[in-house]
């Protein structure tokens, strides 16, 4: 019997909001249409199993209670025949999974590393606010840019330690909070019906969109002493997507590139740990068969592309995840 297996993770939450809406005459050519509100959610968690801490294995039992209250505030403003302006702030929390909450350590014998949860993880929380401008010079073409900024508090990030587990050394990767950093993300998107340029394809939408993330925390690397950026935020994100939809049937073609990213900010070397960049190519389709059923069919990384390449500061490789290619079909029943 493994120890590390069993665990009980118990949530419950209470939620509650309240919201207003406004908005001036339609008649006008410029008008402001918007919202407010405010969300209370209280979160109470209880955690049981068993954890290794590098000395041997012991029980843990782990009660938390906590309270969040989310305010928000969203205005659109119509500044022009074709163009509007959108500004928003609001605080945001984020529960942590129970995978990442499991106190035991998932071991994989075949390379000696091991993913283990954190019962004491708090959630993602911070304020952000946002500005965005939107303009369609004509019907099917849109374009919008914008600006947000996030002031994170609190956030999850990996460490690595080596444990003597069953006689063996697993490299355990752990996620951790780390506290004060900030995400400051820039972004431009281009729609396009391409109907404009032949009838042929007028149920076709291409779309394309590029987003800059500038980042940092408290966290320093172990060996430069330089700010370690927000993890899991790639520096640059592309995007192309190509949309049909005519009738009963529906689909998207589309690529995504992300940039590099810290994987984790303590390592056993001492170096921190980045993934670098990588692509995949994904593909979904989906059929109405009738009123009652749907058919999808979703594949993920057709180009079987590295989707994950971990380096050290020095960009030496250190491994490679399976290239993860995946097709999945999915009928569902509505009645």
């Amino acid at each position: 019997d493994n120890l590390f297996n069993e665990y009980d993770i118990e949530r419950a939450t209470n939620a509650g909001y309240a919201q207003a809406d406004f908005r001036t005459a339609q008649d006008k050519k410029r008008f402001l249409v918007g919202n407010f509100g405010i969300r209370v959610v209280g979160t109470d968690t209880r955690i049981e199993g068993y954890q290794d801490l590098g000395e041997g294995i012991e029980p843990v039992l782990v009660d938390t209670s906590y309270t969040d209250v989310l305010p928000s505030i969203s205005l659109r403003m119509r500044v022009a025949e074709r163009a509007a302006i959108t500004l928003g702030a609001a605080r945001v929390m984020t529960h942590p999974s129970f995978n990442d909450l499991a106190p035991g350590i998932r071991l994989n014998y075949s390379d000696k590393t091991a993913r283990a949860g954190n019962p004491y993880l708090e959630p993602f929380r911070a304020n952000q606010a946002i500005a965005e401008f939107t303009w369609a010079p004509e019907r099917g073409r849109r374009l919008t840019g914008s600006i947000a900024y996030r002031d994170v508090e609190s956030y999850f990030a990996l460490g690595e330690e080596a444990l003597e587990i069953t006689d063996d050394i697993f490299l355990v990767t752990r996620p951790i909070n780390g506290e004060d950093g900030y995400i400051l993300t820039a972004g431009l998107k281009l729609e396009q019906n391409l109907r404009r340029m032949t009838q042929k394809l007028r149920d076709f939408t291409l779309s394309l969109s590029y987003a800059h993330n500038e980042s940092s925390t408290g966290m320093r690397d172990p060996l430069t002493g330089k700010k370690l950026p927000m993890p899991n935020t790639a520096e640059q994100v592309a995007r192309l997507n190509l949309d049909y939809s005519r009738g009963i049937f529906g689909g998207k073609l589309s690529y995504q590139w992300r940039g590099r990213s810290l994987k984790a900010s303590v390592s056993e070397s001492g170096l921190s740990v980045w993934n670098q960049g990588a692509g995949s190519l994904n593909m979904n389709l989906g059929w109405r068969l009738n009123g009652y059923l749907q058919f999808t069919l979703d594949a993920r990384n057709l180009l079987e592309e590295d989707q994950v390449r971990t380096t050290d500061l020095d960009t030496q490789l250190w491994r490679i995840t399976e290239r993860d290619r995946s097709v999945a079909a999915t009928l569902r029943a509505r009645w």
